[in-house]
């Protein structure tokens, strides 16, 4: 028996018989889109959480605890370990970002915003905003002196929330 439509679509994706070449159908076309959208969600990089487990720069501790659980990263995870980021390179952990200060909330289930307040938050101020759920982004943001609010579509559990403010 040959082999499928799909099969040879993919073959033909994968450089078998049209390397580099422009897709022969539309089935073709989309299948490339998502691939693309898959490699960029392969280097995306994803916040986890706070963890208790040192990381330093360049070290390769795995798994890590993050909320009292074991968590076994993945390249492109980003967990705050004693207020410094560390992205997972698949090997090791790498210190990302300047220096910047660190909030970490919880978006409880049913909740819509959170709040918050310190000395250190300017309307000038850049401001980063990661959730532990890829695409997750609030729907407002409000920076005034001091505050920052953030309103976010209502969420069936809880959410975690890191704002790195620099």
């Amino acid at each position: 028996m040959g082999q499928s439509r799909n099969e040879n679509i993919l073959e033909n994706m994968l450089g078998a018989s049209n390397p580099l070449g422009e897709p022969q159908s539309r089935e073709e076309a989309l299948l490339m889109q998502l691939l693309d959208k898959i490699a960029l969600m392969d280097k995306a990089i994803i916040w986890r959480g706070v963890t208790t487990t040192e990381i330093t720069d360049g070290s390769s501790t795995n798994p890590v605890t993050i909320d009292g659980e074991s968590y076994t990263a993945k390249t492109g995870d980003m967990v705050t370990y004693d207020s410094t980021e560390f992205v997972f390179n698949g090997t090791t952990w790498q210190e990302y970002g300047a220096a910047s200060t660190i909030f970490t909330e919880t978006l409880t289930a049913g909740d819509t915003t959170i709040t918050i307040t310190d000395s250190q938050i300017a309307i000038g101020s850049t401001i980063n905003i990661f959730t532990d759920v890829y695409g997750l982004e609030p729907t407002n943001v409000v920076v005034t002196a001091g505050q920052i609010v953030l309103t976010f579509d209502a969420q069936g559990v809880d959410i975690h929330v890191k704002v790195k403010v620099m």
